[in-house]
């Protein structure tokens, strides 16, 4: 992912004035304010979990299917929230 040209398009479009830090910023403060409702609401990890078609139909052209399922995604998000430097791909 190009988050410098994800940002530039931004910029271009509504002169905002952001930065590749910035959408790294903004998705860490929104997987933690999603984070914070589920477990407020009382969602676990199986309630996390994708339907089980998402793994089971590939989807065309690429016909892939899901790679990561909600355990292995909640270990990621986990590391991710907390360490500042881990690389986003």
């Amino acid at each position: 992912v190009n988050r410098q040209l994800i940002a530039d398009a931004i910029n271009d479009a509504f002169d905002a004035g952001i930065d590749a830090q910035w959408l790294i910023d903004i998705a860490r403060e929104t997987l933690r304010l999603e984070t914070e409702f589920n477990k407020r609401a009382g969602f676990t990890e199986a309630e996390d979990e994708l339907p089980s078609f998402f793994a089971d139909e590939p989807l065309p052209p690429t016909n892939r299917t899901a790679r990561m399922f909600a355990r292995e995604v909640n270990v990621y998000m986990k590391e991710f929230s907390a360490d500042k430097t881990l690389v986003i791909t």
